[in-house]
């Protein structure tokens, strides 16, 4: 079976008519300055790219295949538009596409939504967009390199509004699901593997459902999905419902059972927001508009496909749209929303129970529509792509970590590879950025290159002002066979060597800070590390290459019979790099009890070592 895609949901906002109308009533809340940013969590100011066409809906994906993630929006007026990523955050000038083909006609009828999978299975993302006036389901194909084919439409329900992709029926080809908001159904299309899909089968769902969110609510291994139901009034709702509907792995679902949300339900978002292993739902509760109706609904789920209220909290003027990401690097899902006529979006950080605490506000382009978490400038802390459908705008957030000093004292001030112990050194907010016991030591790591090696967990610690600069600062140290493998490539004799050091804060957000360090380096080849040893039940294997070339690595038994074949490559990159020992033969069969020894093979030598299985 080929493995689960990976998939991105989005939905729209209502017409343009409405949105600039809800921007009207809603534009005195967002008077005086709005907050750049709360302590901890910190986004460098908005730099927003023009959108024409006003864009209601953004997903993200690689597009082009380099690596970096690429951002995509449906847009009122009748487009599509492509944004490369530079890979640094920065991104290419928008390339539209229609129904004809970039540059050709628009699409027919308003895009509000849209969705990315890999519809023909050639390993390049597609595009699903949801068309509200034409009452069709718009597929543009990737050609791999950032562009897309003419797309090709099939028939929804009326009034499409959202659009998501999964496997309905188990075949392991993707398939769709649109929410038709005049007609109170979900369409599903069946796909046939090479981007083509069968006539729709509609489903009942609540009064006016806007969006739609995917997702295995009872734990049955069938994908389930839900819908959030506005009601027959943009102003007052009604329905104020979402209605789930259990897949039946073939296709169908049954019919659809109704949980109560708060005020004008306009989004869904799906996932385990408690950490019970059960798919809980955040709601986004746009109100009726008296500025006392605005809520985001939690809905727990109870693992057999029902949900239970958890909390409600207010959101901020009108919330539209809800992203669920890890935003702080605690571990925990986060919310990012946005809201009708707004000229910000409100971040939630998670408790990890299913509660959130402080709102963080950070400014953006006007009336966000719906908006993306992505590592954008792939520097491991998550960002934020909105998009402003008033002002025609993309704006992106890019989180900054807290700023920090790294020093060492005696006798600390040299790394000798030969014969170094453990080494520590010392980190220490600058102006106040965060609180030294926010360091979370177990998060921490060095990084040199492409390499990183973690901090020792519970090694040395502690809290102290050893400079006397009237600062606390935190002790973290890292061990000696971590920091052979960081520095193996290096020279023998002394190198000037620049590294990192981030971790996470405990309050949420990321702090980092960089240091030149003396390295005696030992000139003799490869080096190794693997933990743990024995084998709990798996351990891993690293090593250190200082440039790129070939690289074996096996298992062999007592009796010198290779067992196992980790890794063979002709061109290993240079770097820092970590093999899986799962305690498996090649043929996925457990090794029994005993020692084993690997060994590895490179362009910077030989190395090998020893370790115990215990069953």
């Amino acid at each position: 079976m080929r493995p689960a895609p990976t998939f991105t949901i989005s939905r729209s906002l209502p017409s343009l008519s409405q949105l600039i109308l809800g921007l009207l009533i809603s534009m005195p809340m967002f008077a005086g300055p709005v907050r750049m940013a709360w302590g901890e969590l910190v986004f460098a100011p908005h730099v927003d790219y023009a959108a024409p066409g006003s864009p209601q809906a953004i997903v993200r994906g690689d597009f082009d295949r380099d690596g970096d993630p690429d951002l995509a929006t449906a847009n009122f007026r009748g487009t599509v538009s492509i944004f490369m990523n530079n890979g640094d955050g920065t991104f290419q000038p928008a390339q539209d596409y229609s129904r004809g083909g970039q540059s050709g006609p628009t699409f027919p009828g308003q895009p509000l939504s849209l969705a990315t999978a890999d519809l023909n299975r050639d390993g390049i993302l597609d595009l699903a967009v949801a068309n509200t006036a034409s009452n069709t389901v718009s597929i543009l194909l990737g050609n791999g390199d950032g562009s897309f084919q003419t797309s090709v439409g099939f028939g929804t329900g009326a009034n499409p509004t959202s659009v998501a992709i999964s496997d309905w029926n188990g075949d392991d080809r993707l398939d769709l699901a649109i929410t038709n908001s005049t007609d109170n159904t979900v369409s599903v299309l069946i796909g046939d593997g090479t981007g083509g899909f069968a006539a729709k089968a509609d489903v009942a769902t609540g009064t006016n459902p806007v969006s739609v969110a995917v997702g295995d609510v009872n734990g049955d291994g069938k994908e389930d999905l839900i819908t959030s139901n506005a009601g027959p009034s943009i102003f007052s709702g009604g329905a104020n419902t979402v209605s789930v509907l259990l897949g039946n792995g073939d296709g169908t679902f049954q019919a659809k059972t109704d949980y109560p949300a708060g005020v004008n339900p306009r989004f869904v978002s799906a996932a385990d927001l408690n950490r019970d292993g059960v798919l809980d739902l955040a709601v986004a509760d746009t109100g009726d508009f008296s500025g006392t109706t605005e809520a985001i609904s939690i809905l727990l789920g109870n693992g057999d496909g029902t949900f239970r209220m958890g909390v409600q909290f207010g959101a901020g003027p009108q919330p539209i749209f809800i992203s669920i990401g890890d935003l702080d690097g605690d571990g925990l899902p986060d919310l990012a929303v946005a809201m009708v006529g707004g000229v910000a979006i409100n971040v939630f950080l998670g408790n990890g129970d299913g509660t959130f605490r402080g709102l963080r506000t950070y400014t953006t382009g006007e009336a966000d529509a719906s908006l993306a978490i992505a590592d954008l400038d792939g520097d491991g802390m998550v960002d934020l792509a909105v998009a402003n459908a008033v002002d025609q705008t993309l704006s992106i957030l890019i989180q900054v970590p807290a700023a920090a000093r790294a020093f060492t004292t005696t006798p600390y001030r040299t790394i000798r590879l030969a014969d170094q112990a453990t080494w520590c050194v010392q980190i220490e907010p600058v102006n106040g950025s965060f609180l030294v016991t926010e360091l979370l030591a177990n998060t921490i790591v060095m990084k040199y290159g492409s390499g990183s090696i973690p901090a020792v967990p519970g090694k040395r610690a502690t809290t102290a002002d050893t400079d006397g600069n009237g600062i606390q600062e935190q002790t973290v140290c890292f061990a000696k066979a971590d920091l052979r493998a960081l520095f193996a490539g290096l020279p023998k004799g002394a190198n000037a060597v620049p590294v990192t050091l981030e971790g996470n804060l405990g309050s949420g957000g990321r702090f980092r800070a960089r240091l030149t360090i003396e390295v005696v380096g030992k000139g003799n080849g490869l080096a190794t590390h693997i933990s743990p040893n024995p084998l709990n039940p798996e351990a891993t294997l690293g090593f250190m290459t200082s440039r790129p070339g070939f690289a074996k690595a096996s298992i062999f038994d007592v009796s010198g019979r290779s067992v196992r074949v980790l890794l063979d490559e002709l061109s290993l990159p240079a770097g820092y790099h970590v093999l899986r020992i799962d305690g498996r033969g090649e043929a996925g069969e457990r090794l029994g009890s005993g020692v084993y020894f690997y060994r590895i093979e490179s362009a910077e030598g030989t190395a090998a070592g020893r370790f115990a299985i215990l069953r």
